[in-house]
């Protein structure tokens, strides 16, 4: 799956529609530790987690370098942090699932972030519509599902327990185990 030139130098807007629900990013308070998958090569929002006093674990396959690191020091440091019994608060998927050309590398993305949840762990996803025609397409940047966002939660449904849609935020926790 390559997600070309979608990324954007900007604090995503996921970050403001979960403070919107009341979740407030305070240091010494829950939630401390997020994993952004589908983080992208800028640091503006692992910036702005860390003045809130959050650890940031940014991944992303189609930046092989993120904040400095290569794809497998990020995945190395992130299954170190798994291994000592660490585990995630947060999980955002900021407009990632959009972009994903096949179903099964939606699923694959969908699982890697299950797989990295504690019972306890939200998992918060948006999504570009793009058209909403359902009919995904190359776009100048990369590629675009162009599907509404109520049709991301099927695959979402197939990992975790509860997923919720609330406006353009997508809520899900209780990670299903296979």
């Amino acid at each position: 799956m390559n997600t070309g030139k979608t990324a954007r130098k900007q604090v995503p807007a996921v970050a403001k529609l979960i403070e919107a629900r009341g979740v407030r990013w305070q240091k010494g308070q829950r939630p401390s530790t997020n994993l952004d998958i589908g983080s992208g090569p800028y640091t503006d929002f692992s910036d702005w987690l860390k003045k809130r006093g959050v650890v940031n674990f940014p991944v992303d396959a189609n930046h092989m370098t993120v904040m400095g690191t290569n794809l497998l020091y990020q995945m190395m440091e992130i299954q170190a942090w798994t291994d000592r019994g660490g585990w995630f608060d947060t999980v955002t998927l900021s407009n990632v699932l959009n972009v994903i050309e096949t179903y099964e590398d939606l699923r694959s993305t969908i699982k890697y972030a299950a797989d990295n949840c504690h019972p306890e762990t939200l998992v918060y996803a948006t999504v570009y519509e793009g058209d909403r025609s359902g009919e995904g397409r190359k776009t100048r940047d990369g590629w675009q599902r162009n599907q509404k966002i109520r049709e991301y939660v099927i695959p979402l449904e197939e990992f975790f327990l509860t997923v919720e849609r609330r406006g353009p935020l997508i809520v899900c926790w209780g990670p299903k185990k296979k």
